[in-house]
């Protein structure tokens, strides 16, 4: 949904900005019957980059959010919405099927954490290994490891 290249100038100097003009609407697509999301992770090669940006989406321009403000009076279902959805352990309210959200919420990790931990993935995986892969090594810690 949201992407940046520091040399193709995305940056709006407050970090992401939407490039596509369709997904600044992402919250209202709650509407079209397809299933839920749980949140949004914006993933970039420069970890200061990396965040959770769940609740920009769930937010109006005026409030500091992506959202056009005209839909600022859907915002509260949208977020409940979503709410309801991270609470669903089957998984089969949101779009993908995936428990995802659900695990994020059980494991009581707030925007803040899931924001660290990626950061800390970029930092530990970048040029080394590909994100995908687990160390064995036991190399890169998170919250609850050594």
């Amino acid at each position: 949904v949201e992407a940046s290249n520091k040399s193709n100038n995305d940056l709006n100097g407050e970090g992401w900005i939407v490039r596509d003009e369709s997904a600044r609407n992402f919250a209202v697509r709650l509407d079209e019957g397809i299933g839920s999301w749980t949140g949004v992770i914006a993933v970039c090669p420069d970890p200061e980059l990396c965040e959770d940006v769940t609740d920009k989406y769930l937010c109006c321009q005026k409030d500091g959010g992506r959202a056009e403000d005209r839909f600022a009076p859907e915002m509260q279902r949208y977020r409940e919405t979503v709410a309801r959805s991270k609470r669903d352990r089957t998984g089969s309210s949101t779009q993908a099927g995936t428990v995802k959200g659900y695990v994020l919420e059980k494991a009581q990790l707030s925007s803040e954490d899931i924001t660290l931990e990626m950061k800390r993935a970029v930092k530990d995986y970048n040029g080394k290994r590909a994100w995908y892969e687990i160390p064995s090594d036991g190399e890169g810690t998170h919250k609850g490891t050594k």
